[in-house]
C-alpha cells in the first residue's frame, strides 16, 4: 500500500488522493490495452512534491499499464523538460504558484 503520510500538508494529501483516483478509476478503463503516458511535474520546493510523486509513479507503473514521466523544477521559473507535455495523455501537477 502507498502512503502518502509523509506529506504534511492535508490539501496536498487530498490533491494526491483524487488523482491516484482520476487515473487509476477513471483514465485506466478508458485506455484498456494501451499505456498511458502520465506526465507528472514537481514545482513545490515547500512540500518536497517530487518524492511523493516519485513514489506514485513507481506505484502506478508497477499496477497499472502506465509509464511516468517526473519533471523537476530546479529553481523558481525553470522547469526543464516541458515538452514531455506534448506526447502525455494526462499531466499530473503538484506545484505552487511561480511569479
Amino acid at each position: 500500500m502507498l502512503s502518502y503520510r509523509h506529506v504534511a500538508d492535508a490539501t496536498a494529501r487530498t490533491c494526491i488522493a483524487l488523482a491516484v483516483a482520476l487515473i487509476c478509476g477513471v483514465l485506466m478503463p478508458a485506455c484498456s490495452g494501451q499505456q498511458l503516458k502520465v506526465c507528472m511535474i514537481s514545482g513545490s520546493f515547500e512540500y518536497e512534491s517530487h518524492k511523493s510523486l516519485a513514489a506514485y509513479g513507481k506505484h502506478i507503473e508497477k499496477n497499472y499499464n502506465v509509464d511516468c514521466t517526473l519533471l523537476k523544477a530546479t529553481s523558481f521559473g525553470n522547469l526543464p523538460g516541458l515538452e514531455a507535455l506534448g506526447g502525455c495523455d494526462v499531466a499530473l501537477i503538484f506545484t505552487r504558484r511561480f511569479s
